[in-house]
């Protein structure tokens, strides 16, 4: 689901009745500015199946955090794109392993551009990676040099975007 500037909502059925999307393998939900909030039992039922996950350009998202907290969840999941949404509060307790990627894709949440709060979260996610191909940062251009716990890791291929 792309570009779709004045979806306010993702009608999501609860109840006994719904199966939700077993096989699900990709979702990809960017630039919903007006979205405000994603259905966590809908991601919740594909957990188990999908391989790549992207929230791009979602500032109006409320639950971000609680569908955040779903990734560790997803077993298979090998790409993940975090850019331009919302600033949540999270600790390394929440958020767990991602033990099967191989591709991070992120840029700094809104509102928190600075440095200091973008490491700290880059941190959390590298934390719970055990081993991690490749990550693509997104909008360097607003630091002044490349987060510390990158510095000294050659572990990893680096790609650098401006947007």
């Amino acid at each position: 689901m792309q570009h779709c500037p004045n979806l306010k909502s993702i009608p999501y059925p609860s109840g006994e009745q719904t199966r939700g999307f077993t096989n699900l393998r990709m979702l990809d939900v960017e630039w919903c500015e007006a979205l405000t909030s994603l259905p966590c039992e809908m991601i919740a039922s594909c957990a188990a199946s999908l391989e790549l996950l992207g929230l791009v350009g979602l500032s109006s998202l409320t639950n971000f955090a609680e569908v955040f907290r779903l990734v560790p969840k997803m077993p298979r999941l090998a790409h993940l794109g975090i850019s331009a949404v919302p600033k949540f509060t999270y600790s390394p307790m929440e958020i767990g392993s991602f033990g099967s990627l191989r591709f991070l894709q992120v840029m700094p949440l809104l509102d928190s551009l600075d440095l200091a709060s973008f490491e700290e979260f880059l941190d959390v996610l590298l934390q719970g990676v055990n081993s991690l191909p490749t990550l693509c940062l997104t909008g360097h251009q607003h630091w002044d040099s490349l987060p510390k716990q990158l510095q000294h890791d050659s572990h990893f291929s680096y790609s650098f975007k401006n947007n």
